[in-house]
């Protein structure tokens, strides 16, 4: 036998009608108009042949046949609600969340990192692609990207999760060969600008009151895992985010000379479009990654 059903909309405005006890209320959380409204009751009414709501001067209340009905229905909702959400979960668990992420915080930070988010979110794939600049999701099918960007020109849907903290870092091994005990003492290093950064070594001398024009520049590299290297390798002093540089300081292949950081003009920034912030697969990760940089926010700055 098939289901005799009522009018599905009408039993929508009921329910919302019921639960504010007010036509301009249901109206309001619906879309719809009022007259809407109570064109969808008087329907359910018809249907059912029975009044659901008393109209009266101080407004409307339930019958005995609404006051039945309410549980149910709501019931009804609540159910189709919740198997609903766990269907786009398990379809959302399917496809894998695709990160367009700038090349140095993917592999120096993300990447050792991901095991923990895993450990959480098992069912969660994870895929990273690599990108910079401005992030145009017209043109890309990531679901969410991470930028750094400079505080000034960053667009309005971008959420700021780091501030930007510079370390000057070097080799022990160079600086055995000649130590840096005063900022004047950094001089004597060839220093490893940054491409992204035009000019940054200039601020950072300046600010300590040290004539950038008396420094040995040495080449420019264009991502800071590139700097890294350099530096390691000992080819000159570098500039580099501190948590990106804090896991080799603590195991001693680098050292932060004269123990201070720089707040710089930049910051890290999360997108995402709106129409895939709701998705599961963003949300968990999003989630689990404010929670993991935030040990990186409690950093000392100059």
């Amino acid at each position: 036998m098939p289901r005799r059903l009522p009018p599905l909309n009408a039993v929508k405005a009921f329910e919302a009608a019921a639960r504010h006890l007010s036509f301009t209320k249901a109206a309001d959380e619906l879309s719809v108009t009022q007259g809407a409204i109570s064109k969808q009751i008087k329907t359910l009414e018809s249907f059912l042949d029975t009044p659901l709501f008393e109209r009266h001067a101080g407004g409307i209340s339930l019958t005995t046949a609404g006051h039945q009905y309410l549980p149910v229905v709501a019931g009804v909702f609540d159910t189709l609600s919740h198997a609903t959400r766990n269907l786009k979960y398990q379809v959302d668990a399917r496809e894998p969340l695709l990160l367009n992420v700038i090349p140095s915080f993917a592999s120096i930070w993300m990447l050792p990192r991901l095991k923990h988010f895993y450990e959480r979110h098992p069912t969660v794939q994870v895929d990273i692609v690599t990108g910079d600049g401005q992030m145009n999701f017209a043109n890309s099918s990531a679901d969410a990207a991470i930028r750094c960007l400079h505080r000034d020109h960053t667009p309005p849907q971008a959420e700021r999760i780091l501030g930007e903290r510079l370390m000057i870092v070097a080799a022990p091994n160079l600086l055995k060969e000649s130590p840096v005990n005063k900022p004047e003492d950094i001089l004597q290093h060839r220093l490893l600008p940054h491409s992204t950064r035009p000019g940054q070594w200039t601020r950072v001398l300046e600010g300590f009151d040290v004539d950038p024009e008396l420094g040995n520049f040495g080449a420019g590299w264009e991502h800071f895992f590139m700097t890294l290297q350099a530096v390691k390798a000992g080819l000159g002093i570098g500039l580099v985010p501190d948590f990106l540089a804090q896991e080799q300081i603590s195991s001693g292949d680098l050292v932060n000379v004269l123990g201070v950081t720089i707040n710089s003009d930049y910051d890290y920034y999360w997108l995402c479009p709106g129409y895939k912030s709701g998705l599961h697969k963003v949300q968990v990760f999003h989630r689990w990654l404010k929670e993991s940089l935030r040990p990186f926010a409690g950093y000392p700055s100059e």
